[in-house]
């Protein structure tokens, strides 16, 4: 059992469970001693003369018992009070002992009486709903008692004042405290709430500080809008960054083409068009359009793409692939083009499955997985000086791929940053390889719709490394 849900300052629960109670027991309580604070105090009067024959007849009639134990005179006392209908009670003058001629009460408040066992004369006490006349000296048995005789069902007068009162006080405790947890619940929310406004109209630097260390929900969910909140504003940068990149990126091959065409016009301008050899000219600006047209395409082509990852993700379906099938649905068919593209260069393309095993099934959305192994294995062939291995492992919940090249590798700082839209090291991988650095990025983001981590790092020897991790079906 989780105790720490009872603990008011980590949980809603153990808070309202812990301020339900202390508002239902302040509320009795201080209920118990304002009833108790205004209740009537005992009132004194002069006994009337049938009151006084009523003692006198009850003293008589006790005097003439002739018992030889407590027991008795207490069955008698009560015999006595059902018989005539009183409520009778004597108190021992020596030990202040208390003799119940009736049932009695769980709380006996009997200071009054006692306080007056030696006075001289009779009084009628009234209280609540009780009425008595007493004392009366009486011995019985040898014993010195005090009697009183009256009643317990007194009607006193209404009471409806006094409940209202009670009630209110309880009201007003019970509003208080009920005010206060409203308050440690609304201020925190408040405080969410404001931060939440202001990224809602565009301030992503706003965070949720809560004026009071908590450590329940409250606690959680700042920390979740914090989060969020980073994330968003890490999103809107990278968003921010990409917009500026593509539009560097198009630029660039814009560029050239018109400043192929602006050398067209000014070779023809300069030489006029009769002394212009046109099949030369016409080759090479030709040449250097379709160039950048090819590249303008397919810096598009994976623009959309990228695109069409991040946002439909409906259109994309899984398929449940067991492992035996594995290799030979999922990895031959890319491995077998990979192979002859790598041949074209004088390269070579090998595949490992050593560690390997055909136990188990995983989930793929087979177009992005082809995308995403054959963007990686291009770059491989594109970088690798003469070799490039596929190795495929499986652990007791992952299944790995990953692509080694012997290429020059990349700076170990800069590996990071090998997954950004656009990003390009100084160091071999640059424009003049082909490629717009896309290919990496469009692979992070179809592993990760996988559930997948895509990750790179340095050959102990040379070259680089791109590992592809794909959680096992459980």
């Amino acid at each position: 059992m989780n105790w720490q849900r009872f603990n008011p300052r980590n949980s809603f629960f153990g808070r309202i469970f812990f301020w339900f109670w202390l508002v239902t027991l302040s509320s009795i309580g201080t209920g118990v001693l304002v009833a108790y604070a205004l209740a009537p105090a005992p009132e004194y009067s002069e006994p009337t003369q049938s009151q006084l024959s009523q003692l006198e007849r009850a003293v008589e009639r006790l005097e003439r018992m002739r018992l030889t134990s407590r027991d008795q005179l207490v069955r008698r006392i009560r015999q006595f009070s059902q018989a005539r209908n009183l409520d009778v009670f004597l108190i021992d003058k020596n030990s202040d002992d208390i003799i119940f001629g009736f049932p009695p009460p769980s709380r006996p408040a009997i200071r009054p009486y006692r306080d007056l066992i030696n006075e001289p004369k009779p009084v009628v006490i009234t209280r609540g709903s009780t009425r008595f006349i007493g004392p009366v000296a009486v011995t019985v048995n040898g014993n010195n008692y005090a009697l009183f005789v009256g009643t317990t069902r007194f009607k006193p007068p209404s009471r409806g004042p006094l409940l209202l009162v009670v009630i209110g006080v309880a009201l007003v405790v019970s509003g208080l405290l009920c005010y206060l947890l409203a308050r440690s619940f609304a201020k925190p929310l408040n405080e969410i709430k404001q931060a939440t406004d202001r990224l809602a109209v565009g301030d992503l630097t706003s965070r949720v500080t809560l004026t009071q260390r908590r450590h329940d929900e409250f606690a959680a969910l700042s920390d979740a809008t914090n989060h969020m909140a980073t994330q968003l504003q890490r999103l809107f940068s990278e968003h921010q960054r990409f917009l500026a990149d593509v539009s560097h990126e198009l630029r660039s091959p814009l560029t050239r083409l018109q400043l192929a065409v602006g050398i067209a016009e000014q070779t023809f301008e300069s030489q006029g068009p009769d002394n212009v050899d046109d099949s030369r000219v016409g080759a090479h600006i030709i040449a250097r359009i379709s160039k950048e047209s090819e590249l303008m395409e397919a810096m598009i082509q994976q623009l959309l793409w990228l695109s069409k990852l991040e946002v439909s993700a409906d259109e994309h379906h899984p398929q449940s692939i067991r492992l035996d099938e594995f290799v030979g649905s999922a990895i031959k068919p890319l491995y077998k083009d990979l192979a002859f593209e790598a041949e074209q260069v004088n390269k070579q393309v090998s595949l490992d499955c050593a560690n390997f095993s055909s136990q188990g099934s995983v989930q793929l959305y087979p177009e992005l997985w082809n995308s995403a192994l054959e963007n990686v294995c291009r770059n491989a062939i594109k970088y690798a000086n003469r070799n490039i291995v596929i190795k495929l492992s499986v652990t007791a919940d992952t299944l790995c791929v990953v692509v080694e090249d012997d290429g020059d590798g990349v700076p170990e700082q800069e590996l990071g940053m090998l997954f950004k839209p656009f990003y390009r090291t100084d160091k071999s991988r640059t424009r003049g390889t082909g490629g717009v650095g896309l290919g990496l990025s469009i692979a992070q983001r179809a592993i990760e719709r996988h559930g997948g981590n895509i990750s790179a790092k340095l050959n102990e020897q040379h070259g680089l490394a791109v590992r592809i991790e794909v959680p096992l079906n459980k």
